[in-house]
């Protein structure tokens, strides 16, 4: 069951089709945890280990290191996710949502999800989650949570506000918005890969974080 699976893992004697697995897994539990900020998968080939992190950018790899040689490291990791908050396994400390029920905090807001009403399907992209939701007086309202791409000129909450202020038909009316924000900062996707550019911008080129 997906919605399920906390962090997807594949234990091999060889390397093939590795990456491609992984992505599969990672496209059903964002399928079917609509309160997923990434998530995190552990791959062992023989001795090595390696670890993924896949998010709506994309998907980041950390070197390969043999477990007999860097037992710590090994014991970190397992240790780590049996025991991690959930919020650092991706789980979206704003949304909560069983059997298409839970609740929903927009800034200091509670809203009751009364439907999941529908789930953009794939990895990248804006991964778009629709829900009907109620606030406590029993007011229904429809709740968009997307990624924004910031490469655009003009967001889509812009484009909607100033449809609404021109009062044209059949628009739906903005009645709030906000960023995610975790331990006081708006999330991103470049959070995380700006943090791994400050810790590694010192190695010498051939340590340097590579493409996959």
């Amino acid at each position: 069951n997906w919605s399920q699976v906390l962090v997807p893992h594949v234990l091999r004697v060889d390397h093939n089709r590795f990456y491609g697995e992984f992505w599969d897994a990672a496209q059903c539990i964002f399928q079917n945890q609509p309160n997923r900020l990434f998530v995190l998968g552990v791959k062992i080939v023989g001795t090595s280990m390696e670890l993924l992190y896949f998010d709506r950018s994309g998907v980041l790899v950390s070197g390969p290191f043999d477990v007999n040689k860097a037992p710590k490291s090994f014991l970190r990791v397992v240790v780590g996710l049996a025991y991690v908050e959930d919020r650092y396994i991706g789980l979206d400390p704003s949304l909560s949502v069983t059997n298409d029920r839970g609740h929903v905090m927009l800034k200091d807001m509670r809203y009751t999800v009364e439907d999941l009403v529908d789930v953009i399907s794939g990895t990248i992209g804006r991964g778009t989650v629709c829900l009907k939701v109620t606030d406590g007086e029993g007011t229904t309202y429809a709740l968009k949570d997307a990624w924004i791409d910031a490469s655009l000129a003009r967001k889509e909450v812009d484009i909607l506000r100033d449809l609404n202020e021109l009062k044209i038909s059949h628009i739906p009316k903005l009645e709030d918005h906000a960023i995610v924000q975790l331990d006081g900062v708006g999330d991103s996707t470049e959070n995380i890969r700006r943090s791994i550019n400050d810790q590694t911008k010192h190695l010498p080129a051939d340590k340097q974080p590579e493409a996959v």
